[in-house]
């Protein structure tokens, strides 16, 4: 389980950094936070970077990694104005990480 309410500002933040270095990134989900650790390809850069659970809105997890494309992360946070609420939530039937900001749902 994963369901989790932050403003767009810190997912935007988190692909600002990771997305330069890789294209996609294991999330470790835990009930304390999220963390992510991604090294570049040619394995020069690493990203090591962790969000306490208190820096969202709502958080609630269980453990579990979730694998995140930051180029298709990037193009839906594009939609998100700066004062957007973005609610991310996990289906475990479908195996997809499901975000929605406002009506817009991807």
């Amino acid at each position: 389980m994963f369901n989790a309410k932050v403003k767009s500002d810190v997912l935007k933040g988190i692909i600002d950094v990771t997305s330069p270095l890789v294209n996609e990134v294991k999330i470790n989900i835990t009930q304390k936070g999220i963390s992510l650790r991604a090294v570049d390809p040619a394995h020069v850069a690493m990203v090591d970077l962790q969000i306490n659970d208190k820096a969202f809105d709502e958080y609630k997890a269980n453990d579990m990694e979730l694998g995140i494309d930051m180029d298709k992360l990037g193009s839906i946070m594009r939609r998100a104005s700066s004062d957007d609420v973005v609610s991310l939530e996990y289906d475990e039937e479908s195996n997809k990480l499901i975000i929605k900001i406002g009506n817009l749902v991807r």
